[in-house]
């Protein structure tokens, strides 16, 4: 059980490692699986249009590329930008679901790996912070995906928060996309009493969204659909954003995040060698060549205070990390 008391102010630095338990993909299995779509809509020609020839030349890109991101290979390559950002888009609504998000059971993942119903980290732990603690955390993300926003609104919801003390709590918990974001849940646009269907999309509703699959039509719409998906290098306000968020920081726990070079420059890590005794880290997968190259790179991390464990395994064992 995490305790909340005397609480220090924290930001929780999340990546594509702390949504998979959700049925979220890893960040190298969202470029291979886009470049896997790309590659079928320009056999099929079926939702790609005119677009179909750019995917095709995307998806042997993507085959042939070293990059370890598709925000790395978009920025190096931004003929494809647009119809890159459709594909992230429609990546990522595909993967939303009601039953894996609430994690209310155990389930294989794509590659047949067991999600267990106890990896909810988001439940246990942010789940459970006081109103009045909220403003000690912060949260700096490099995922696209709306799994946090879409969690902890049904988990207040279910616990009796009023729209009202809901949009509070949302006040007071900072939360940063770094490279952007799908559009806002309709439970976000109301609680900001935008109109129900302009600029939102519901949590899961991909199936019955009747132009979600169309590439064309994402393109089109861009602004409504994918104007909230930034790349490496796109829009640094919220790079200069991050960095006051870790500046502010006592501690910082870095939950399934790659450590990829762009990304670590970008939020300047290797310039912080003051707060080693407050960062910590999950390793969860990672080979131990990387692990070494990490601690060897940055200062702030020290071998003890990095975990070859999940995001939940981490706070059930270090159930005080948070104060």
């Amino acid at each position: 059980m995490v305790s909340f008391y005397e609480m220090r102010n924290t930001v929780l630095v999340l990546g594509a490692g702390s949504s998979i338990p959700y049925g979220f993909p890893s960040g190298t299995k969202l470029m291979q699986n886009i470049a896997n779509r790309a590659r079928q809509l320009s056999v099929t020609k079926i939702n790609a249009g005119e677009h179909a020839n750019l995917c095709l030349q995307m998806s042997d890109k993507l085959f042939d590329s070293s990059f370890q991101s598709i925000d790395a290979f978009l920025s190096q390559n931004p003929k494809f930008l647009l119809i890159g950002k459709a594909l992230i888009a429609l990546e990522i609504l595909r993967h939303e679901d009601h039953k894996k998000a609430q994690l209310f059971e155990d389930y294989n993942d794509e590659a047949g790996n067991m999600i267990y119903r106890g990896e909810d980290w988001i439940r246990n732990v942010l789940g459970r912070v006081p109103t009045e603690h909220l403003e000690s955390i912060r949260i700096i993300t490099f995922n696209y995906d709306r799994v946090l926003e879409h969690k902890l609104h049904r988990m207040w919801q279910v616990d009796g928060y009023s729209d009202h003390e809901i949009n509070q709590r949302n006040q007071k918990l900072k939360i940063l996309h770094v490279y952007g974001r799908l559009p806002l849940l309709r439970e976000e646009a109301k609680l900001i009493e935008k109109p129900f269907n302009e600029d939102s999309i519901g949590f899961a509703d991909f199936k019955s969204f009747q132009h979600a699959n169309q590439i064309s039509y994402l393109i089109s719409n861009q602004e409504q659909y994918l104007g909230s998906i930034k790349i490496l290098g796109e829009d640094d306000s919220n790079a200069k954003t991050a960095k006051e968020f870790l500046t502010w920081a006592e501690k910082i726990i870095f939950l399934g995040w790659g450590f990829l070079n762009e990304n670590v420059e970008l939020l300047g890590l290797k310039n912080r060698s003051n707060l080693h005794h407050n960062v910590f880290a999950t390793v969860h997968g990672m080979s131990k060549v990387k692990q070494s190259q990490i601690l060897r790179d940055l200062s702030i991390l020290r071998p003890e205070k990095i975990w070859d464990v999940t995001c939940a395994k981490l706070f059930e064992d270090h159930h005080d990390i948070l104060t």
